[in-house]
Formats: structure tokens, C-alpha cells, sequence
């Protein structure tokens, strides 16, 4: 079976089917469904209990769910796509999402369960490890799904579950080639689904240039703000928006002028990929943003044509890096394709993956830098433990960035060639907590860290003072997250258990934090409220005592 010459490529390159990005995704709203079986209910929110039969509502729109036995199938019959949606299930959930052509997805709430690949012949494809959260928490999905084209094999290009990659450029035997519904069976149990949006991805090329011309000048370096030399610029004609015109310069533009010729009047997407600074216009007018100098990061810009012949000016000037530049095309009904020549953007140079996972029972210890937000943190101990219970702490300002469940730690960064970043970055199913300082007393408080020791399970416990007082904080992986103790002499000290967009009490004990669970070990009393744009639950310290972390 002869593979078409695509195909062949985003098997061997998987990254080419991500160097442009496609046309802005379509959401779903709840006409473009029809449902059997148990009644689909639209809501605007929902709060479903992870241990108790609670269920409670809020009228509106933007969520749709069913309690019991049903499906939802999709209007719209698809064949080549991109899907993402969010769902929330109870804790006895058994889903399955159907892509079409036989292919479904587990979204039972059953761990074991949950993201497994199911194929037509009922065998059963796990994913590279387990990333489903607790029930009453939102998962989100991301796949891309490519039909069989030309007796070729249908891709199942991938599979990113709560923003893990779990399947990449699967492979499917003689699957139906027609368009298929998609759909959401509920088999028992509760099923709510969000934020559902679509991107189809076919392989039409509306959009051609042509009669392309460039001028090609030497310039000076940064210094003298990369002005043109006093070099002749070097004009001619081409059949292809090619990096290879010949020169020796060090630092040189390089202008392309032609039509587009677009064959039907649509909405069309620009992307623009370079390594050094590039501008589009088209007919005249800048496509999108000013002349930004970057390294390999696409931007992507909407364009309105009509059908028939535009003038256009493609603008690259290299900076600093090896000089590469690229413009795509995509829109609501086709994939981003090239209008340059594959050459002119290389694949990047990816070092050898460094991955670490704790060996045996002991936990995995990394001292690291890690990006928080928009910070560089500097004081970073990363520990992976063999139950796939994994947490980032800053020890100068005693409090958890993360915690995650799966691999424990991507180090290419710190061990590869000179490890120039010095970052560690979390393997698997990610949660980010706040980073504020765990324990507070005032508004001027004295934090310092003293030291963290080891058990005989190399988990540390951690030591500080605040205000001349003694805390301390140790974290120990349990089924579903994390047993966290506290150790305070003073009773003013309290404790930020956490901070996010929205904070619920679900149960005597529990409270909902965003994405994660706070459940207390004993009944005491905490505080709920706004710190600007942001909920904060705190409460004493010494009241408080330990609590679990769990999603």
C-alpha cells in the first residue's frame, strides 16, 4: 500500500503538522446537537461531590448534561478534524466519546479506564500513562483526527488529556473514509460537557501565489539599527518564496512581491513563522502585528478576500538566528498549508530527551530553576515519588507550585549541553497552586528558610521561621494527591491552603480550589475571600494541622 507523500511525512516528522496553526476552532453550541435516551440538560454551571451523591445546578447556558443512560451526537458529520471540549463526570461515570470510523475514547471516571483508545475489533489501546482527575473536576481534550486519503492509513494524529500529549500519529487499518457523526454515550452515571469547539482540517488549496519577484539587500548589523549598506540591492523573478537566493552576507533583507490568487471569496487565516523579524501586507495593508523580531513562534492573523488576483509583499530580515522564514495558509474548512518552500523552515536541531523518574521506593530529589507564570523561580526542589505523586516547592518562599500525577521530570534542559536554563519541567497531569507563602502572620512578615531533612522514603520535610518562630511542612503521596502536615509553635501563624479564580465548599470538610481539592482532616474554621481578582481559603495553622491535596 503506497502512503501519500503527507502522510509519510507527519509519520516520520510529527512536528510538521505542528509548525502552522490552523484556522480559529468553531464552538459548538446546543442546537448543533440531537440526543437519545436520558434528557440532555443546559445549564451555566454545575458542582457534582467526588464522594457523595450531591448534585447541584445553576439555570442557564454553556453546559450540557445528561444522568443516566444517553448520547450526544453531533449534527455535523466529520471527517478530518481538530476537537477540543471539557468534561466533568461523577464518581460512577462510564463515557465513551465516538470519533467516527469506529474509534472511541474512554472518558469512563474509572482511572483505569479513562483515556484508553477503543477500536472497532473492540481491542484496546492504553495511553502512556494515566492522567484522569477526581470526579466533580473538569477534564479537557484535545485531539486531531485525519482520514484515510487515497487507500492510505487513517491518523489519529493526537491525544492530549489535561494537557498531556498520550497518543501521537496513531495509525488505523481500513477505517471508513466517509464523513461520520461524533458523538458523547453516556453509559450510567453523570456526563457534562463544556467549551466544545472545532477545527476542520480537509486538504483543498484555494489560496496560490504567483508572477513573484524579491529584492535582496545587504544590511548593517544592530548597532546601526539594521540599516541598508551601501551594497546594490539584487533584484529578479522566482517561481517559489525561496530562502536560497544566493549571497554572502552575514545580515541581509529579503522583500517577495506577487499576486495571490484566491479562488473563492472567504475569511482565510496568515501565519506567519520566521527566526528574525518578517511583515505581511496584502493589497497594501499590514496583515497583523508590527515587524516583531522572533525565533520560530508562529502568529497567526485573519484576512477577508475576495476571489481573484491580490497584490502582496512578504518582508524577512535576519537578526540573530540561522535565517528561516515560512507563510502558511488555512481556513474553516481546510488545513494550514505552505506557500514556501518546505526548506525554508528546518526542522528545529531537538536535543536527546532527558527524562527522570524516581528508581525503586525511594523519592527523586531534583534542586532546579522553574518558570511559574511569568517568573523564573530560583529556589526550586522538585520530588517525584514511584507512587506517580509528583510536586515542585520553593524553599525561599516555603510553598508548592505544583503538583502533578504520571513521569516525574523533563531535565533536557538543565543536563543537555551546558543546561543554560537550569529548568525543570513537570512530565505528567499538572495542577498549579498559588506560590504565595504557605504561612503568614502579618503584612510584614519575616520568612526565612532554615533547612529540610529526609525520611527514610527520602521525602523532606521542610523548616522555616516566621517572625522568629518555628514552621515546618511535609508532603506524602496518598491515592489521590497529597497528605500535607503542618508544624507551627505559634497560634497567630495561619496558613493559605490556596488561591485561585474560584473557591466552593462542597462538604464539611472539603472545598473545591479550581482544579483540586482541599479536604481538611479535622473540622475547624476557614476564612473564604477575595484578594483582588483572586479567592484565597486560609485558615490557623496550628488549627488546621494537616489536609489532604487531592484531584
Amino acid at each position: 500500500m503506497k502512503l501519500p507523500y503527507w502522510k509519510l511525512l507527519l509519520m516520520l516528522f510529527p512536528s510538521l503538522s505542528l509548525m502552522a496553526q490552523d484556522f480559529p476552532a468553531t464552538a459548538f453550541s446546543s442546537s448543533d446537537w440531537s440526543s437519545s435516551g436520558s434528557k440532555w440538560n443546559e445549564v451555566s454551571a454545575i458542582s457534582v461531590h467526588p464522594f457523595e451523591d450531591n448534585i447541584e445546578v445553576s439555570k442557564g447556558e454553556g453546559i450540557l448534561y445528561t444522568n443516566g443512560k444517553s448520547t450526544l451526537n453531533s449534527k455535523k458529520l466529520f471527517k478530518d478534524y481538530k476537537l477540543s471540549f471539557e468534561i466533568l463526570q461523577d464518581s460512577d461515570n462510564a463515557a465513551i466519546f465516538h470519533l467516527g470510523n469506529g474509534l472511541a475514547l474512554d472518558l469512563s471516571s474509572d482511572k483505569n479506564k479513562f483515556g484508553c483508545l477503543i477500536k472497532a475489533n473492540g481491542t484496546v489501546q492504553r495511553p502512556s500513562q494515566y492522567v484522569a482527575k477526581m470526579a466533580g473536576l473538569w477534564q479537557k481534550i484535545n485531539l486531531t483526527y485525519s482520514s484515510a486519503l487515497n487507500d492510505g492509513l487513517a491518523i489519529l494524529e493526537e491525544v492530549m488529556i489535561n494537557d498531556v500529549t498520550l497518543f501521537t500519529n496513531y495509525r488505523l487499518q481500513n477505517p471508513n473514509e466517509e464523513a461520520a457523526v461524533i458523538s458523547f454515550e453516556s453509559r450510567k452515571g453523570l456526563l457534562a460537557v463544556r467549551n466544545a469547539e472545532y477545527t476542520v482540517i480537509g486538504y483543498r488549496k484555494p489560496v496560490s501565489i504567483s508572477n513573484l519577484s524579491y529584492k535582496l539587500q545587504e544590511t548593517e548589523g544592530w548597532q546601526k539599527e539594521w540599516a541598508a549598506t551601501d551594497t546594490p540591492a539584487k533584484t529578479g523573478s522566482t517561481k517559489s518564496m525561496t530562502l536560497d537566493v544566493p549571497n554572502d552576507y552575514r545580515w541581509f533583507s529579503l522583500t517577495y512581491s506577487g499576486d495571490i490568487d484566491v479562488s473563492e471569496a472567504n475569511t482565510y487565516a496568515f501565519t506567519k513563522e520566521y527566526a528574525g523579524v518578517a511583515n505581511l501586507k496584502i493589497d497594501g495593508k499590514q496583515v497583523g502585528g508590527t515587524y516583531l523580531e522572533l525565533n520560530r513562534q508562529p502568529t497567526t492573523d485573519i484576512v477577508e478576500l475576495s476571489a481573484g488576483k491580490h497584490t502582496f509583499e512578504y518582508f524577512f530580515r535576519r537578526v540573530w538566528q540561522k535565517p528561516a522564514f515560512g507563510l502558511y495558509v488555512s481556513g474553516s474548512d481546510f488545513r494550514a498549508y505552505p506557500l514556501h518552500p518546505h526548506k525554508n523552515l528546518p526542522l528545529p536541531d531537538y536535543p536527546s530527551v532527558i527524562h527522570e523518574n524516581p528508581k525503586g521506593s525511594k523519592a527523586r530529589i531534583i534542586r532546579s530553576f522553574m518558570n511559574f507564570g511569568k517568573e523564573k523561580r530560583t529556589t526550586v526542589i522538585s520530588v517525584g515519588t514511584s507512587e506517580g505523586k509528583n510536586y515542585s516547592f520553593d524553599l525561599d518562599k516555603g510553598t508548592m507550585l505544583y503538583v502533578w500525577q504520571g513521569n516525574f521530570a523533563d531535565v533536557t534542559d538543565m543536563w543537555y549541553n551546558r543546561g543554560q536554563p537550569q529548568l525543570l519541567k513537570p512530565l505528567g497531569q499538572v495542577v498549579k497552586l498559588s506560590g504565595r507563602p504557605s504561612f503568614f502572620q502579618g503584612s510584614d512578615d519575616n520568612y526565612v528558610f532554615e533547612e529540610y531533612f529526609l525520611d527514610k522514603n527520602g521525602l523532606p520535610t521542610y523548616l522555616h521561621s516566621l517572625n522568629g518562630s518555628s514552621i515546618s511542612q511535609k508532603l506524602e503521596p496518598i491515592s489521590n494527591g497529597f497528605e500535607v502536615s503542618l508544624g507551627v509553635e505559634n497560634n497567630e501563624v495561619s496558613y493559605l491552603l490556596g488561591a485561585g479564580n474560584l473557591i466552593e465548599k462542597v462538604g464539611d470538610l472539603l472545598y473545591r480550589v479550581d482544579d483540586h481539592y482541599i479536604l481538611l482532616s479535622q473540622k475547624t474554621s476557614l476564612e473564604i475571600k477575595m484578594e483582588g481578582d483572586v479567592m484565597t481559603l486560609s485558615g490557623k495553622a496550628k488549627a488546621i494541622e494537616s489536609y489532604q491535596l487531592i484531584w
